[in-house]
């Protein structure tokens, strides 16, 4: 199974979704995560700004850290380095790399703070593999996170039965979808 080939059929089928659809899918997603982070009461979470079709985070943003939580989120820097910078409002968000929101470089939060990191990715397996965008940011900077449940975020038609993976890739904990926690931890 060739990588590019897999990750632009389902990017055509991410993209293909009307906006109904994702504001509906994604309000269930932002459901299901929120009553994750309350009951497991992480009170570090990583999180992606969303981009195109992926699943919307600019409310959960505001959700959780109205739950007290310290909210991170990426900012990608050259040779494939992510860091994560601590969010306050989503007001504070501008336009950066790749045409992604981005936090201000105020406060870095150390990758060994996070309790939950939330994934994005073009697909993902039942049995938590990670088909991201090709740049390899996530898989450098995940390992870091040495305390961190990693959650893969998508929609179900973001699932596959199996994903060609490389050494590098790292696997995710469990998966949220529209229709709840895929789990395989």
């Amino acid at each position: 199974m060739n990588k590019q080939i897999i990750r632009k059929e389902f990017l055509e089928k991410r993209n293909a979704l009307s906006a109904e659809t994702v504001q509906a899918w994604s309000s269930e997603i932002e459901k299901h995560i929120l009553q994750f982070v309350s009951a497991t009461e992480f009170r570090v979470v990583f999180l992606y700004a969303d981009f195109r079709n992926e699943p919307k985070t600019l409310g959960l943003i505001e959700k959780l850290l109205a739950m007290g939580c310290t909210v991170g989120l990426p900012k990608c820097g050259k040779k494939g380095k992510m860091t994560m910078y601590r969010v306050r409002s989503t007001e504070d968000l501008s336009v950066g790399a790749y045409g992604i929101l981005e936090p201000p470089e105020d406060e870095i939060v150390a990758p060994a703070l996070a309790g939950l990191v939330l994934v994005p990715g073009c697909a993902f397996s039942y049995d938590g593999k990670r088909l991201g965008y090709g740049g390899g940011y996530y898989d450098r900077f995940l390992p870091l996170c040495k305390n961190a449940i990693r959650v893969g975020v998508c929609y179900n038609i973001s699932l596959a039965d199996a994903l060609p993976v490389d050494d590098f890739d790292v696997e995710m904990d469990c998966l949220i979808t529209e229709t709840g926690l895929v789990n395989n931890l």
